[in-house]
């Protein structure tokens, strides 16, 4: 890829070829998933393996953005840092790149892990969910109390190695107060995946109270105020998807 331009950390000697950047990946790497504006994939790169996603401008507005060193990339690999810095888990942010068609962002490739989605549909002991619920609500606990939200708190967005959960698809972190609306929507926002998933109730005493219990507020509290923000989210969810699972609050 010629004329790419390194917006953060230190870009892979063989960050390099002449095609476009969704069709390098998919003939260097493994895709893992795409869309129409953007493209994720595990790629090596100098003898070690990456986790590469792409973001393609979806408008001109975008496109500038990008070419000012701005955008979706640069956002996740900013938040990554800040989040580190605070101790809190996320995959190693290594390089984010300007290229002639988008920006590419790399990070660690956490290969042995997997997200709390996929462990779910893959089936788990009642005592390892009841424990990786609770570790999930401790997590988002801590993001809030340093004073962050993380934007889309689904359940894919939390990925688990052994003892480790790690945050990812940090584009959306934005400093919020640890009262901030902002915080109550990542608490519908996982709400509203144990509710799709069919997540039995005592499963997600164990987050909710975990949660709570990290920020120091009544759980009923949280649900109190989170209840506005879940029911539109509810809404939303059942016009893209129809009836499904069954609700906890």
């Amino acid at each position: 890829m010629t004329a790419l331009r390194l917006l953060r950390g230190d870009a892979p000697r063989a960050l390099s070829d002449s095609e476009g950047t969704a069709a390098w990946l998919q003939r260097e790497g493994r895709v893992l998933k795409q869309d129409p504006y953007s493209l994720v994939a595990l790629v090596e790169l100098g003898g070690e393996l990456h986790y590469a996603k792409y973001y393609r401008p979806k408008n001109m507005i975008q496109r500038l953005q990008f070419r000012f060193g701005g955008g979706r990339g640069v956002a996740a690999f900013d938040n990554a840092v800040a989040l580190a810095a605070l101790g809190i888990e996320v995959p190693a942010p290594q390089a984010c790149a300007l290229m002639p068609d988008g920006v590419l962002l790399l990070t660690e490739a956490i290969i042995d892990g997997q997200d709390l989605k996929h462990l779910w549909v893959e089936g788990l002991k009642p005592a390892r969910l009841q424990q990786l619920m609770a570790h999930a609500g401790a997590v988002l606990a801590t993001l809030h109390e340093a004073g962050y939200s993380h934007g889309d708190a689904k359940w894919s967005n939390f990925l688990v190695r052994q003892s480790s959960m790690y945050l990812v698809d940090l584009e959306a972190v934005c400093p919020a107060g640890p009262s901030s609306g902002h915080c109550v929507r990542d608490v519908a926002r996982f709400t509203l995946n144990a509710e799709d998933m069919g997540l039995a109730p005592e499963y997600y005493a164990a987050f909710l109270e975990a949660y709570a219990e990290d920020r120091c507020v009544p759980a009923r509290d949280i649900e109190v105020r989170m209840q506005p923000l879940l029911d539109k989210l509810r809404a939303r969810h059942l016009r893209k998807y129809g009836e499904r699972g069954h609700r906890l609050v």
